[in-house]
C-alpha cells in the first residue's frame, strides 16, 4: 500500500478534506520512509552552543600554551627595590608628621574650649564657645585632616625625589605662615620655651623642627651623592 493510502482511506470515511498543510503533517506522521524530527528547545540549543564555544576556547588556550609556555608564568611590574628617600625622611613624613596633624584635627574639633583656652588664655571664653568660633575651628580640624592624608597617602605612593620636594615646598610655606600666625601671643612665645604649654610646643618648636627637615630635604642632604649613586648602578650591572 502507498503511504499515502491512509490518507485518502480517512477522507474517504469522513467526506472531511483536510489541508494541504495537514495532509503533510499526517503523512509525515504516518510514512515509515521519513525521519521523524523534533524541534529542539532553546535552552538545550543554547547550552550545546555554550559548550561549543567553552570547548573551542579551552583547545585553543591548550595550544597556545604548547606553543608559548611562557604564558604560564605571570607577568609583575617591576617595583623599585630600594627607595631614593632616606629612611629618616620616610619616618618623619609618612608616620610623625601625619600622626601629630591628626592629633591637632582632634583637637580642634572635639576638644574646642581648652583648644582656645591653650592658644591664648585672656581672649578665650571660659564658658561657651562662640558659635563663629566653632565654625572655624571645625574648618581648621577639616585642613589638619586634609594635611594628614595627602602626606601620609600621597608621599607613600611614590619615590619620586621630585614630587617630594614639590610637596614638601608648599608645606615650608605654610610652616613660615604658621610661625607667623602666634606673633600676636608676644615675642617671647619664639624663645621662652619654660613658658610653653601643648598647643605652643606645636606651634613653635615642632614646626621649627619641621621647617628645618622640609629645608634638609630640598637642599639634598642625607641623600646619597650622585657619583655614588652612579657607582652602585655600575656594580648592580
Amino acid at each position: 500500500m502507498p503511504p499515502s493510502s491512509s490518507v485518502h482511506d480517512q477522507r474517504r470515511h469522513t467526506g472531511v478534506t483536510l489541508p494541504l498543510c495537514a495532509q503533510q503533517t499526517v503523512e509525515t506522521r504516518c510514512s515509515p520512509w521519513l525521519p521523524t524530527t523534533t524541534a529542539a528547545s532553546p535552552s538545550l540549543t543554547a547550552s550545546t552552543a555554550s559548550t561549543a564555544i567553552i570547548a573551542f576556547l579551552a583547545t585553543h588556550f591548550i595550544r597556545q600554551l604548547h606553543t608559548s609556555p611562557m604564558l604560564l608564568v605571570p607577568t609583575m611590574t617591576k617595583t623599585p627595590s630600594h627607595s631614593p628617600i632616606p629612611p629618616l625622611y620616610r619616618l618623619l613624613f609618612l608616620y610623625i608628621e601625619p600622626v601629630s596633624t591628626l592629633v591637632g584635627a582632634i583637637a580642634a574639633h572635639f576638644f574646642q574650649q581648652n583648644y582656645l583656652i591653650l592658644t591664648h588664655a585672656a581672649s578665650a571664653n571660659p564658658h561657651q564657645v562662640p558659635l563663629g568660633t566653632s565654625i572655624v575651628l571645625t574648618q581648621l580640624a577639616n585642613l589638619y585632616l586634609l594635611l594628614c592624608l595627602n602626606e601620609a597617602l600621597v608621599l607613600r605612593a611614590t619615590h619620586d625625589v621630585k614630587v617630594w620636594k614639590t610637596f614638601l615646598f608648599g608645606l615650608l610655606v605654610a610652616d613660615l605662615g604658621h610661625l607667623y600666625s602666634v606673633r600676636l601671643v608676644g615675642n617671647w612665645v619664639y624663645w621662652k620655651f619654660w613658658l610653653w604649654n601643648a598647643i605652643d610646643i606645636g606651634n613653635i618648636p615642632f614646626v621649627i623642627f619641621l621647617a628645618i627637615s622640609r629645608t634638609m630635604f630640598l637642599l639634598n642632604v642625607g641623600f646619597a651623592s650622585r657619583a655614588g649613586s652612579r657607582a652602585d648602578v655600575k656594580k648592580r650591572i
